[in-house]
Formats: structure tokens, C-alpha cells, sequence
């Protein structure tokens, strides 16, 4: 089967549209009197790039991912209005689970191992440096061993 034959023109809006989403949904629960209790928040599933491009496209994960890589007869892409909608749901993924991550909605060792392999975070480091080291100590340093092997390398 050509890589292209399912393509539709529509199929970059669609994914656009299945990743925007509110990241939770918010209820207020009423006493029988009518005054609000508490607002609770529940967070909403992820969309997951394989679920919609089988659901909306008909396609399997692989074919997606194909279609991101194929290039027309001069190697330019040959869908890049899909390019430009991947990257964009990739981000509104990767908000979904940061605000559900934050909100305390999503389990933090999901939310943080997903965004770190989907998503490209990583852990800051940082290293600490106390003291100076000049230039002019080094090179007094690296004169005095070069002396020292030539008085050395004399004997």
C-alpha cells in the first residue's frame, strides 16, 4: 500500500483538535441546601498519539510516524502541515501532564518518567565550585614542573 493512500488534508486539524483539551474537569459538589461544598477536580485521560491516529485516521502508529518522515521528489516533507500539528500535540500533551502533574491529579513517577521520555526533560545539575583558579598560578605551576624535568632530564 503507498504510505500516502489514507493521507487526508484534514488529518493535521484533527490531531490538533483530539490533543486540545482541558487538562481536568472541575464539579462543585452541593449540599442539600444548596451551598457548595468543595470544587473537585478530576484529571482528563491523555491523548496518546497511537489511540488518535488509529481512532481518527484508521492508521496504525508506524504509518503516522512514516507519513512525519516522508519527503517528496526535491527531499522536502511531503506533509508538512502534519509535522507542524505533531509538534503542536506533542505539546498540549505534554502540558495535559505537567498542570495534572502539579495539581497532584496524576501519580508524580508517571507524570515525571512520561515527560522525561516523551517530552525530553531532564533532571537539572548543577555543580558547585568554591575558590578561584587563575591562569597565572597554572602556568607558574606547569613552568615549575617543565624545570623541574629539565633538571631531570640533565642528570
Amino acid at each position: 500500500m503507498f504510505i500516502g493512500s489514507k493521507y487526508k488534508e484534514e488529518f493535521p486539524d484533527i490531531l490538533i483538535k483530539a490533543f486540545d483539551i482541558e487538562p481536568f474537569a472541575e464539579r462543585t459538589m452541593k449540599s442539600k441546601d444548596g451551598s457548595i461544598l468543595t470544587l473537585k477536580r478530576t484529571a482528563n485521560p491523555v491523548p496518546w498519539i497511537a489511540k488518535v491516529v488509529y481512532e481518527k485516521f484508521g492508521v496504525s502508529r508506524n504509518t503516522f510516524y512514516n507519513w512525519l518522515k516522508a519527503t517528496d521528489e526535491n527531499d522536502a516533507p511531503r506533509y508538512p502541515l502534519l509535522i507542524e500539528a505533531h509538534e503542536i500535540a506533542k505539546g498540549l500533551q505534554e502540558y495535559i501532564i505537567a498542570v495534572n502533574a502539579f495539581l497532584g491529579l496524576y501519580n508524580s513517577q508517571f507524570s515525571i518518567f512520561t515527560l522525561k521520555n516523551t517530552h525530553g526533560w531532564r533532571d537539572k545539575s548543577s555543580v558547585e565550585h568554591s575558590g578561584s583558579v587563575s591562569v597565572d598560578s597554572l602556568m607558574d605551576k606547569v613552568a615549575k614542573n617543565n624545570a623541574s624535568k629539565d633538571m631531570t632530564d640533565k642528570d
